[in-house]
């Protein structure tokens, strides 16, 4: 079971107990472009928008051109029992439609719609009767709300249910009289305007809309009011996001248990101590180019010294200065 809009052209899932009896479903998620897909696909369904743009919620209606139409799709009269599914918001002081299949005061039809006052309305119209219900709640302020409405084919107003953002809503029953002239003949499904009051344009966004050919049952109406992806599969994939985008993980600090990190060493590193000692190793010691003993004079004791004569020597004075000192 999801929790939050499928991607683009995710089927529902079949086998979800409030899939059972599903028309049709509108996620509202493409994003861009005319295309509104339905993703039951049981038949022709996918809009055409005309003047609607996106954000992050879905198709935004602008109060006086958008529309999304899907062309003679839902032959539902106010005997069929059906159930309506819609996420919006809107902050607009006017009545707006949001939903139905009303083409004018001389057809029959449905709607689902803010009403004058912005409380929740649903108005069924036949040949044979008239009547409306709606919410004691406003619901006209900006933020997002998801209801379901639900009616049992009875043809009283008694028939009709709400179930908004998790919980029943109470809600007043008027019957407005006698029917309209006209039939269903395969009628259009317009979503943020209706023919019959056209000056009734959404101003706003609608995130999602679904609708079945049966009653949900009061429990799995407040169900889907709450979470109304539950009609989608849980395994969803989750794609990055674009470039450019700010992204703050949860939680922020992602601890690795079991794992021993990878350290780069930094470019620079200063060891400490600043001077490394090693002992019990001799160093290894380079003489310098040149060296002056101490003391510069060397005196050998014990040796006698060498002379060397000149190449020029008197010898008859040698001889005679030797005689000299024998005299003595």
């Amino acid at each position: 079971m999801a929790v939050s809009k499928p991607l683009p052209g995710q089927q529902i899932d079949r086998t979800a107990p409030a899939a059972q009896g599903i028309q049709s479903a509108w996620p509202f998620n493409e994003g861009g472009g005319s295309r509104i897909n339905d993703v039951v696909g049981s038949k022709n369904a996918t809009g055409a928008a005309t003047a609607v743009t996106w954000n992050g919620s879905g198709a935004v209606f602008n109060g006086s051109t958008s529309l999304v139409r899907v062309n003679n799709s839902f032959n539902i009269q106010t005997s069929s029992r059906f159930t309506v599914l819609l996420q919006f918001s809107s902050k607009s002081a006017s009545a707006q439609v949001l939903i139905g299949t009303w083409a004018s005061g001389i057809y029959a039809g449905w709607t689902v719609y803010l009403g004058p006052n912005l409380v929740l309305a649903f108005i069924n119209q036949s040949s044979t009767v008239n009547f409306l219900a709606y919410t004691n709640t406003t619901y006209d302020d900006g933020k997002l709300h998801t209801a379901v409405i639900s009616y049992d084919g009875s043809g009283t107003t008694a028939g009709i249910k709400f179930a908004v953002d998790g919980a029943q809503v109470a809600a007043t029953q008027s019957t407005l009289g006698g029917g309209l002239v006209g039939t269903f003949s395969g009628p259009n499904l317009d979503f943020g305007y209706n023919a019959g009051t056209p000056a009734y344009r959404l101003t706003g966004t609608l995130n999602l809309a679904a609708l079945w050919v049966s009653t949900l049952s009061p429990s799995t109406a407040v169900a889907l009011s709450a979470n109304p992806w539950q009609l989608w599969p849980d395994d969803q994939i989750v794609f990055a996001p674009a470039s450019g985008t700010t992204v703050t993980p949860d939680p922020a600090t992602l601890t690795l248990t079991g794992y021993a990190p990878t350290v780069t060493a930094p470019a620079a590193v200063t060891p400490t101590p600043a001077s490394l000692t090693l002992t019990g190793y001799a160093p290894t010691v380079t003489a310098p180019a040149s060296i002056t003993p101490t003391p510069a004079t060397l005196t050998l004791t014990g040796y006698p010294p060498t002379v060397t004569t000149s190449a020029a020597t008197n010898d008859s004075e040698w001889i005679i200065t030797a005689r000299r000192r024998g005299r003595r």
